[in-house]
């Protein structure tokens, strides 16, 4: 189940995670519902307690990628079409009550001549942080560049803004951003050309936006950093990976510990949950005192499952893995641990698409 991997490059303190999405079913019924969450009446334990939609696109629908809150508000990022006129994806923040899910503020920028997708956030005492992909705001614009805002928690208005094409010849993306007292961390991917897609994990001033150190996963094919987690000492990462090393040559989920001072590998470890065959994705991570937990997807001949897993922090030792059989295509796109129990939250396919919930304990993931 473990192998080691990576090696890295570069050059500056406790911690916030996020990730982890909340998707649930109204009270009166075990279905989805259609259109968004709709608000319901007497609730056990596992179902919704309110629910809400958002379409402040003019002309078209939208979707939630990521999700934050602090103690007594909501912070969702995603994407709304046609907000300024335009048909293309807009960069979408909003801020809602946590008592009843009612708008505080919202705010869509970047109606440009492509899409525009925030996909992290996270938030501190006065800001919130959002970084994902623009056509829009700068750079490279025959590619997606990677784009990271800061924005004033109490109205959504910008503090600054920062867009990168880090080689200006293909698609750039940040994919997740987390904070500590002073500095923002986010991973994603650049295109190197020739197929050689490569993770970035990149420390930011959260002052200035200007980066304090970056590091780059100089390995083969489609790779791709998806969440980040850290903590006073440590970043973690989690994602996918090529692996060329096994006649199946096939993507390997892929989790990575780095010293939050310089960006240097503590560790790197790959899960092969299916050796024979198929594709697997970290998609989520969170951590705890001592442990790592992710969870995604792997592919067995077109049947997409999910699992989850726990990773020893110290060293990269797999403590447990679990698996579920699929419907058609199942994924687990975030994950939360408390102190007795991991929760992993994503979405299944078949036929229909409606949201899913596991609940399993921390000790041996049953």
């Amino acid at each position: 189940h473990m192998n080691n991997a990576a090696t890295a490059s570069t050059t500056d303190s406790s911690a916030n995670n996020r990730h982890g999405t909340t998707i649930g079913a109204s009270a009166s019924s075990t279905s989805p519902v259609a259109g968004g969450f709709e608000f319901g009446g007497e609730y056990n334990v596992g179902e919704l307690i309110y629910g809400c939609s958002s379409h402040p696109g003019a002309s078209g629908g939208t979707s939630i990628r990521d999700v934050t809150t602090d103690t007594d508000y909501i912070y969702l990022v995603g994407t709304a079409t046609g907000t300024n006129g335009i048909s293309n994806k807009d960069w979408h923040v909003e801020k809602r009550n946590k008592s009843d899910g009612s708008l505080v503020w919202a705010t869509s920028t970047y109606s440009g001549p492509g899409e525009d997708i925030p996909l992290g956030v996270a938030v501190d005492d006065d800001y919130i942080y959002v970084d994902g992909q623009t056509y829009s705001a700068c750079c490279d614009l025959n590619y997606l560049d990677a784009h990271l805002q800061k924005l004033n928690k109490s109205d959504g208005s910008l503090v600054w803004a920062t867009t990168t094409a880090f080689l200006e010849n293909g698609p750039d993306i940040y994919q997740a951003v987390v904070s500590n007292s002073n500095y923002i961390y986010a991973v994603g991917v650049e295109d190197h050309g020739a197929s050689q897609y490569k993770i970035r994990v990149v420390k930011i001033d959260k002052s200035t936006g200007d980066w304090v150190w970056s590091v780059l996963r100089d390995s083969y094919y489609y790779n791709t950093g998806l969440d980040i987690a850290l903590d006073s000492e440590y970043v973690y990462i989690t994602g996918k990976i090529y692996d060329t090393y096994e006649a199946a040559n096939e993507f390997r989920i892929y989790t990575e510990k780095l010293d939050i001072n310089n960006g240097s590998s503590v560790w790197a470890t790959t899960t092969d949950i299916n050796p024979t065959v198929g594709d697997e994705l970290g998609m989520a991570i969170d951590i705890d005192s001592n442990y790592i937990y992710t969870s995604g997807r792997y592919d067995v001949s077109g049947d997409v499952r999910t699992f989850m897993e726990k990773i020893e922090k110290d060293s990269g030792l797999h403590i447990w893995d679990k698996e579920t059989d699929p419907t058609a295509f199942d994924s687990l796109d975030g994950v939360n641990a408390d102190s007795a129990y991991v929760y992993g939250s994503g979405y299944s396919i078949s036929g229909d698409s409606f949201g899913q919930i596991y609940k399993r304990s921390l000790f041996d993931g049953s």
